[in-house]
């Protein structure tokens, strides 16, 4: 009787065991998953593209390079003293998440921008350490020739969980014409306002429908009007501050960073402008919806 307690016992721990053995190697994937990338990124001589991907934790794709436009990119390191460009960024059960970082020289820029000076891309070629390369949907990123004008605007960030504020103040007075974007699919996600003591703004507080009563508690405090163009031109005098908002819909688990252009005249009538970019916290993904994403990209 003992004896056959003793099998029973013995067939119950190889059954787990080669249960396990069945679930983990389930788990495994075939290769790297990218995850989507809205980036606005303005060209100049360091010019970086950082891209995030999710593969198994105890035998990770390391990546040799990315080719774009038929154009191949080395990775280069976010570290110092030769340390590995793929660094862990989260770390799961089975699998984690890293980036690799690209490099875009000015010279390869100039020949691929079109006539307004943008260079715009979706898609990437994956050459791994091991393994044949593939073909990845990387989001939409876009790569905006730099403009040489004056900038007539001091500017201070704050960095609040998904919410972003920058003040601008006026050097002198002036008349601001334009705030534009690029356009990356990333508008219905991304809510835009504006706010000032200075400056009296016509406009409701009309959210998006993706803000949740939490988010609207956080909002309430702000006095803003979301931004629209008809609020422009702005007229400034000078040390007159305005305050620009940004909210990601905290929903949308993607990689940002988004950059505006304001461009206006000063009273003296020179042209001028000022970047800034929207770079909100990377997300975090919880195990479950890093489980949902791999089923829907499977």
């Amino acid at each position: 009787m003992n004896g056959k307690v003793f099998l029973i016992g013995i067939l119950i721990v190889i059954a787990c065991w080669i249960g396990n053995i069945v679930y983990y190697v389930n788990q495994q994937l075939d290769k790297p998953i990218f995850f989507e990338h809205y980036y606005d990124i303005v060209q100049s001589d360091h010019t970086d593209v950082t891209l995030y991907y999710v593969t198994n934790k105890h035998n990770p794709t390391m990546i040799n390079s990315i080719e774009v436009n038929g154009i191949n990119f080395t990775p280069t390191s976010y570290f110092p003293h030769n340390e590995s460009h793929n660094q862990p960024e989260q770390q799961f059960q089975h699998h984690t998440i890293m980036k690799v970082m690209i490099h875009i020289p000015k010279a390869i820029f100039d020949n691929q921008k079109n006539e307004e000076g943008i260079w715009a891309f979706s898609e990437a070629k994956v050459f791994p350490e091991i393994g044949d390369p593939f073909t990845v949907n990387v989001g939409n990123i876009v790569v905006i020739e730099e403009i040489s004008l004056h900038d007539d605007l001091y500017e201070t960030k704050t960095f609040l969980g998904e919410r972003w504020e920058s003040q601008f103040i006026a050097k002198e007075s002036m008349k601001i014409t334009n705030i534009v974007s690029a356009k990356n699919g990333l508008e219905k996600d991304l809510y835009i306002a504006l706010g000032s003591n200075d400056i009296d703004f016509e406009g409701t507080h009309n959210e998006p429908n993706w803000f949740s009563h939490e988010l609207k508690e956080k909002w309430e405090h702000i006095d803003r009007t979301p931004f629209h163009d008809n609020l422009l031109p702005l007229e400034l005098s000078e040390e007159d501050r305005f305050t620009m908002y940004a909210q990601l819909n905290p929903n949308k688990k993607v990689f940002v960073r988004k950059y505006f252009r304001i461009s206006g005249i000063s009273a003296s009538g020179r042209p001028f402008h000022s970047y800034i970019h929207f770079d909100p916290v990377r997300p975090e993904f919880t195990d479950q919806e890093l489980k949902r994403l791999i089923r829907e990209e499977s």
